[in-house]
């Protein structure tokens, strides 16, 4: 099979080398493409000078998802695994996927595949996920993407051109149209060793406005799947997070819809989100900031 490693990266010079060695290590070695988005730390220059058999694009920054898009259109390789830049594939990591995927009769029928990271969890050696798993937190941990780019490009299935990734998106859209097949090897290696990450507190204060707009996406599509007890559930958690998103971006008007919209579903989010409405942004950030620490 022919692989293409696409990895976009954003000031992670210091980590970047560890992904580009371990895609160097597989063999055969594949077309590898790093998207460099609008880094400031002489990321392009680093990858030019030490890695020049590598593929190395500018791209000017607008987040993770348009740079894997850029790198995804550049690729040659039919199959193309996107690697984040702070994580590493395993020495047998193409040999692996390339097994799993020539064994699997059905490959051309899908745009997207995913295999285990090491903290992903896989009850199965395989399984078809949908947009229900993808809905409820059926997929927990981390999983390495690989692309069919023939599929995806028919089918225009493409990373969400927002700055924060919102992959989950991504997903619930594929997932729904097609399924996802999902396979248990272990093929990488996730670290916790870069700086400022997408997931980190500040940058989702930073990115407030873009949270909010993509956890309202989550109950436009969630209120098209029925009135299920666990649907409406879900619906709730994702107007309260689009209402605390909101609010933390400045727009009390839109947080305020969203209490509405919480409280005539019942439950105690809409009223909760209500008095948040009324209290100044430092003790929002802070109750946010104390929030994140103790559920990570």
């Amino acid at each position: 099979m022919q692989f293409s490693v696409i990895i976009a990266t954003h000031n992670r010079r210091e980590v970047l080398g560890r992904a580009i060695r371990s895609a160097l290590r597989q063999e055969p070695c594949p077309e590898i493409i790093v998207v460099d988005d609008g880094s400031t730390d002489g990321t392009g220059e680093h990858v030019r000078t030490t890695f020049p058999m590598v593929l190395l694009h500018r791209v000017a920054q607008g987040g993770p998802g348009p740079a894997r898009n850029f790198g995804l259109e550049q690729a040659r390789g039919r199959w193309a695994v996107i690697l984040d830049d702070d994580d590493e594939l395993r020495p047998d990591a193409l040999a692996t996927i390339s097994r799993r995927l020539s064994a699997f009769a059905e490959r051309d029928q899908f745009p997207a595949f995913l295999f285990r990271y090491a903290n992903g969890a896989a009850a199965r050696s395989f399984e078809r996920f949908d947009a229900t798993h993808f809905c409820n937190g059926a997929v927990a941990g981390d999983f390495l993407t690989v692309w069919n780019r023939d599929v995806a490009r028919a089918a225009a299935c493409r990373y969400p051109s927002v700055r924060i990734g919102a992959e989950g998106l991504m997903w619930l859209e594929i997932g729904d149209r097609y399924g996802v097949p999902a396979f248990g090897d272990s093929v990488g290696i996730v670290h916790h060793d870069a700086g400022d990450r997408l997931t980190g507190v500040g940058a989702q204060l930073r990115n407030a406005a873009e949270h909010a707009l993509v956890q309202d996406r989550y109950v436009t599509f969630l209120s098209t799947r029925g009135r299920t007890r666990q649907n409406r559930r879900l619906i709730r958690t994702r107007l309260l997070a689009a209402g605390v998103y909101h609010l933390l971006s400045g727009d009390r008007r839109a947080a305020f819809a969203r209490a509405f919209a919480l409280a005539r579903r019942g439950g105690v989010g809409g009223l909760a989100l209500g008095v948040a409405c009324c209290l100044p942004r430092p003790v929002l950030v802070a109750a946010f900031r104390t929030y994140r620490g103790a559920v990570t």
